[in-house]
């Protein structure tokens, strides 16, 4: 005889998946954005003001990337 197993998801199981997955759209998308401005307005700076920030234009990325996962 064949074993079937079926697996039910109760309407709150689903909803709380549903708002996992779009929680961490959302937070996806804050980082994403927080990436995108901030090199763009680091790379609109001139050496001199990145100097002044003891910043170069190497370090922009990492710069970036450090202020979109403190999001």
């Amino acid at each position: 005889m064949a074993h079937t197993q079926s697996i039910h998801f109760s309407r709150n199981g689903i909803g709380a998946v549903l708002r996992h997955v779009v929680e961490a759209v959302e937070k996806a998308t804050a980082r994403g954005r927080a990436y995108r401005q901030t090199m763009r307005e680091l790379n609109e700076l001139s050496d001199r003001d990145l100097a002044d920030l003891r910043l170069t234009r190497s370090m922009i990325k990492r710069v970036a990337t450090e202020a979109a996962e403190a999001k």
